[in-house]
């Protein structure tokens, strides 16, 4: 089975990413890498209310996870694929995977209100119904974006990361707690 182009290019993304805030790569890293190349995982996503913006928000550290787990996601996107009777593994078969295998990207889906067994459902459905709806067909995006979508040649110097994402690396501050009322 065979990767498709934007799934190559997304994995490379969460690469960057997680180098560039020196870690080591997480669920959480390909989640966001989702949004950096235009991908049918991304539209759906979108069209749900979930943005890059709102996976930072939600996002106060990396997730623990054990080693093996993005391959292990890989791996299932690749079954999906041939599930699904489609000659190539993308990033929606990838977002399947990631509500079917316990991981950070899933309890962070899960923390923005998705309900996962919806959002699997859906996107199975249009591979089982073999009806891609347009709007989830890339190139034909009727959402709107906060900034333009790039995609870069793979092995190209990584794409500038907002600043919000460094804070995948850093500690939140806990929130002060309201002053108790004198006796």
């Amino acid at each position: 089975m065979v990767e498709s182009t934007d799934l190559a290019q997304v994995l490379q993304e969460a690469s960057d990413i997680a180098r560039s805030v020196a870690q080591k790569l997480t669920s959480a890293h390909v989640l966001l890498a989702l949004f950096t190349v235009e991908n049918r995982a991304q539209l759906l996503l979108k069209e749900r209310g979930v943005d890059e913006d709102a996976l930072l928000q939600l996002l106060t550290a990396a997730p623990a996870e054990h080693d093996g787990l993005v391959r292990e996601l890989r791996e299932k996107a690749r079954e999906i694929a041939v599930s699904c009777g489609s000659q190539e593994a993308d990033c929606l078969h990838l977002l399947i995977a990631v509500t079917r295998v316990r991981c950070g990207a899933q309890e962070l889906l899960m923390h923005a209100g998705l309900d996962l067994a919806t959002l699997r459902t859906t996107a199975v459905s249009y591979f089982v119904s073999g009806r891609m709806p347009r709007k989830l067909q890339p190139g034909r995006t009727h959402v709107t974006t906060s900034r333009p979508v790039q995609s870069r040649p793979l092995g190209a110097p990584p794409s500038p990361l907002p600043f919000s994402a460094v804070a995948v690396s850093l500690p939140r501050p806990m929130p002060a707690a309201p002053p108790k009322p004198p006796p």
